[in-house]
């Protein structure tokens, strides 16, 4: 079995030697990786410290889905705003530099 190792950027891996594709762990569809290994999404803990209030959201849980569906909209996720913040649902960049300026 060939082992995939970190490029050094978070979300490219190499294989062992430097040679042959790269791949980003969303084209292997790996949620997360620690210390070279796979790891398994742990939604349920995920959940429990999610702040977002918007409640239909899919993503909940699912914090490398909520990451890159609100950075397409060039948006932050909820966790990363304080809870009287995110019931606004303004995730903008421009919210957040305002915040923790």
């Amino acid at each position: 079995m060939q082992r995939e190792y970190h490029s050094g950027h978070p979300n490219i891996l190499i294989p062992p030697g430097g040679t042959g594709e790269i791949k980003s762990k969303v084209d292997l569809g790996i949620k997360a990786y620690e210390g070279g290994r796979r790891m398994e999404c742990r939604v349920e803990k995920n959940q429990s410290s999610c702040n977002c209030t918007y409640e239909p959201c899919p993503r909940k849980g699912i914090c490398c889905e909520c990451i890159r569906y609100h950075w397409k909209m060039k948006e932050l996720p909820a966790c990363l705003f304080p809870d009287d913040v995110e019931k606004t649902w303004d995730r903008s960049l421009a919210r957040f530099i305002e915040i923790y300026r």
